[in-house]
């Protein structure tokens, strides 16, 4: 078994051995466009017997942490060790380094030998979009370079290559949200057929219902889906209009301050 960079040729591969673990979304090993964002803005290793992909691990770099955003092994490959030196690879050389990990039992420990602890969980939540408050801010579509300009000055992150994978996938949007004509929030948007899902809010946790009732509004939307740090007073206020917890993922990390506090929504492979 050898264990290399991904290319273009692994594609199929690499979508099959995701398959071959259960139906998979957008965002996932199964979509080209996202493995090429990991091939030319992260990192995607592949495990390899001659030409065939037996399993394959995608991070991208945040703020000086590694996100592990995916770690499949083929069903076929099961308990042969593919997982443990897919994961060794992929995060060579990143001192910090964190996940949102699946429910799967045998995933944890093995992630907790990598030196990322439980912290909290992160919440998959869902409800309509006409229960979020009405408020005065108003949310407008701005451009990658300003979105990404904002989060930089107020939590010195840099995701610029990130909002551009976000901005290049129709229907999605980079929005801001003003008080007073001052920005006091960004986010990126998948605004499909009848629901919105925000892949990702920055804003002060005092604002962030209203910033995600704002940007919702944005959008002719019945239904939002959204996840959220379980350590965010935003979980516990959307429960309240009635949002409801579908899946929840573990967030596990080298330290437990690599998640930004101001990211209010995250994306759980992109951060």
């Amino acid at each position: 078994m050898e264990i290399r960079p991904a290319t273009e040729d692994h594609l199929a591969g690499i979508a099959t051995a995701r398959l071959s673990n259960g139906p998979a979304h957008d965002d996932s090993g199964a979509d080209a466009e996202y493995c090429r964002h990991l091939i030319s803005d992260g990192h995607l290793v592949v495990a390899l017997d001659a030409d065939r992909v037996l399993g394959f691990g995608g991070a991208i770099d945040v703020a000086g942490a590694r996100l592990l955003s995916d770690l499949y092994v083929h069903i076929d490959a099961h308990g042969r060790g593919v997982g443990r030196q897919l994961l060794a690879a992929v995060l060579h050389g990143a001192e910090a380094r964190y996940t949102f990990a699946s429910n799967d039992p045998a995933a944890l420990p093995l992630y907790a030998r990598a030196g990322m602890l439980a912290r909290w969980p992160l919440l998959s939540m869902r409800g309509a979009a006409a229960a979020l408050p009405l408020g005065a801010d108003a949310a407008e579509e701005i451009s990658v370079a300003d979105a990404a300009a904002y989060e930089f000055a107020i939590t010195g992150h840099d995701r610029s290559s990130t909002y551009r994978y976000w901005a290049g996938r129709p229907p999605s949007r980079t929005v801001q949200v003003l008080r007073g004509g001052e920005c006091v929030a960004v986010a990126a948007v998948h605004a499909g057929e009848g629901g919105t899902r925000v892949e990702h809010l920055v804003a002060q946790p005092s604002d962030a219902l209203a910033a995600l009732a704002a940007v919702v509004g944005l959008f002719d939307s019945t239904h939002v889906h959204v996840y959220v740090p379980g350590c965010q007073h935003l979980s516990v206020s959307l429960m309240e209009r009635g949002f409801v917890v579908e899946d929840t993922q573990v967030f596990m990390a080298s330290a437990a301050d690599v998640v930004h506090p101001l990211v209010q929504v995250v994306h759980p492979g992109l951060g």
